[in-house]
């Protein structure tokens, strides 16, 4: 009799184990029921919904259906039961989430599975952020990368489950949509990972948000060395790329010491180098912009930076020009009453240094192959009367009239080298 109580008792653990793990494989249909604060899609002003869904793909729909009618249900998939976050945004026309909810739901093996959400509108005061990242320019797939964590200001950002590990790829995404984040500036840190170590990341990473505006944000990760730390340098130089500045190459010292050769100067704004192989902690860097030889642009105070061991951070340099610190510019006119070349104007113009200082002056365009521009010399080839400009970005308003037809122009940009000049076209209309 003991022996059948004993075998009956086995019997019914068992019993309840297949059970268990039978209950955990079972899975539900789920519909939402879907309100923006009270009101269906259309008359709440949204364009698109996109549905987190645990550990299913995320859905993306529009707001109306193909027949013009406002979406409001949805079969969203099947889950498996036990409780689960389904989290809502609804987007704008011009891409700006404008609702937002995150509700734990308790989805039942027998019974209804049906759920009303009704989304919150999301203040004025936050926009969102749409990370866009890649692996030294190679994708998901081909970087072999299996998760990815963000943190905004420090804080870590979670997805399905309150987990940080989000997927590398959601959709036709490879990055994630942040949202509800306070408009102004703010700070990324990104990091890859294969196999449960990090092999890319790109920390400190300058960022900034507009209330109602969804912002696109493209961060290139750096490879990782889990025995050292690197530092993602981005230089300018006076705010120039080394296109404009007529840099040839760049030099980096950290902690007074220069880290690796010379590198050649790319046209990209900003320009970058990987530094590797350096120790964990705080540093300082220093930036030189050379032109041949000539040392012309190096920065004024070190940049500080913290590195933590095995991972890359991103700083960020510039350096403005060391002596003469005075370059030239020349200033084409074109478009508007400028292309005539049977009628001359006058041209009225006021031109701002890097540093808000105004000068006005007058010129003449069209009518003659003479009247093309004007041109500032450098301190080198001035003649009495004349001046060379700062070396940096300037700007330049500019009014020409002829023949009661006026064309304009507010806050061009153009660019002055140290030491040589540019020539620069100043378009009106």
């Amino acid at each position: 009799m003991n022996t059948c109580r004993r075998l009956q008792g086995l019997l019914a653990v068992a019993a309840l184990f297949l059970c268990s793990a039978a209950c955990k494989s079972v899975r539900r249909e789920v519909v939402v029921d879907f309100t923006f604060a009270g009101q269906d899609c259309a008359t709440a002003g949204v364009a698109t919904i996109q549905i987190d869904r645990g550990d299913l793909t995320p859905l993306h729909l529009d707001c109306q259906d193909a027949a013009g009618r406002p979406v409001t249900s949805l079969n969203i998939g099947s889950f498996v039961i036990g409780m689960e976050i389904i989290t809502v945004r609804a987007f704008n026309a011009a891409g700006a989430i404008v609702y937002y909810s995150a509700r734990n739901v308790d989805i039942v093996a027998d019974g209804s599975n049906r759920f009303a959400i009704d989304l919150t509108a999301v203040p004025v005061s936050t926009g969102s952020l749409t990370v866009q990242w890649n692996f030294d320019g190679q994708g998901c797939a081909a970087a072999g990368i299996s998760s990815v964590q963000v943190a905004l200001d420090g804080v870590a950002i979670t997805g399905a489950n309150a987990s940080p590990d989000l997927p590398c790829s959601a959709d036709s995404l490879e990055g994630t949509v942040l949202s509800a984040i306070e408009g102004g500036r703010h700070t990324l840190d990104v990091e890859a990972f294969r196999d449960g170590q990090v092999v890319s990341s790109l920390l400190n990473v300058p960022t900034a948000v507009q209330a109602g505006v969804n912002t696109a944000q493209a961060v290139t990760l750096q490879p990782s060395n889990p025995a050292s730390a690197s530092a993602y340098l981005l230089w300018t130089f006076g705010g120039m790329s080394c296109a404009e500045a007529k840099v040839d190459s760049l030099r980096a010292l950290v902690d007074g010491q220069q880290s690796g050769s010379d590198v050649a100067c790319v046209s990209g704004n900003p320009g970058a180098v990987l530094l590797t192989g350096l120790g964990a902690g705080d540093h300082s860097i220093i930036v030189e912009g050379r032109r041949g030889t000539r040392l012309l642009y190096q920065t004024r105070s070190p940049v500080s930076v913290t590195l933590p061991l095995g991972l890359t951070t991103l700083a960020a340099a510039d350096a403005p020009a060391t002596v003469p610190g005075y370059g030239s510019a020349r200033l084409l006119w074109a478009g508007g009453v400028c292309a005539s070349a049977s009628t001359e104007a006058v041209v009225s113009y006021t031109i701002r240094s890097p540093y808000g200082q105004n000068t006005s002056g007058t010129s003449t365009c069209g009518g003659s192959s003479g009247n093309a521009g004007i041109e500032f010399c450098t301190p080198t080839s001035c003649r009495v009367g004349e001046a060379g400009l700062v070396a940096g970005q300037w700007t330049i308003d500019a009014t020409a009239t002829a023949g009661g037809v006026t064309s304009s122009v507010l806050g061009a940009h153009f660019t002055v080298p140290n030491a040589d000049e540019n020539t620069s076209n100043v378009v009106l209309q």
